[in-house]
C-alpha cells in the first residue's frame, strides 16, 4: 500500500475512533444516545458497573480521554495505549454478554489493530530492555 494512503487511512481511523470514543464516553456520563436492546446478562453487568457509583463513570472518562488523545498527534500513541484495555473489554463484553451487538466492537477492534500496526515501530521502543 502506498505510504501516503497509509498515513491518510491512519488519520481517518484516528478521527473516527476518537469521535466514537468521545461520544460513547459522554453517553456513559449523560445518557443521551439510544441503545440497542441488551441481553439480561448485559443489563446486569451494566447495572453492576453503574451501582458501584464510580466504575461506569470511570470507563466513560477513560473513553473520552482516549478519544481526545487520538485527535492530538503528539498524544496519539498514548491514546492507543489507553485504548488497548478498552478494546479488550468491548470485545469480551460482546462475546460473552451481547454477541448480537458485536459489530460495532469489531469495527473498533479493526481500527485499533490498524493503528497499532501503523505505529508499531514506536511501540517497539517500549518493549526494549
Amino acid at each position: 500500500m502506498n505510504e501516503n494512503i497509509k498515513i491518510k487511512l491512519a488519520l481517518t481511523i484516528r478521527i473516527g475512533l476518537g469521535l466514537l470514543l468521545f461520544l460513547f464516553g459522554l453517553d456513559k456520563l449523560y445518557a443521551f444516545m439510544p441503545h440497542p436492546v441488551s441481553s439480561t446478562e448485559g443489563i446486569a453487568f451494566k447495572s453492576f458497573l453503574k451501582n458501584t457509583g464510580y466504575m461506569f463513570k470511570l470507563v466513560g472518562i477513560t473513553e473520552i480521554v482516549a478519544g481526545l488523545f487520538l485527535f492530538i498527534p503528539q498524544l496519539t500513541k498514548i491514546g492507543i495505549l489507553i485504548l488497548a484495555p478498552l478494546v479488550i473489554n468491548f470485545i469480551l463484553y460482546h462475546l460473552f454478554l451481547e454477541i448480537e451487538n458485536i459489530f460495532g466492537a469489531l469495527i473498533i477492534l479493526v481500527g485499533f489493530i490498524y493503528l497499532v500496526s501503523f505505529y508499531f515501530k514506536d511501540f517497539k521502543e517500549l518493549l526494549r530492555k
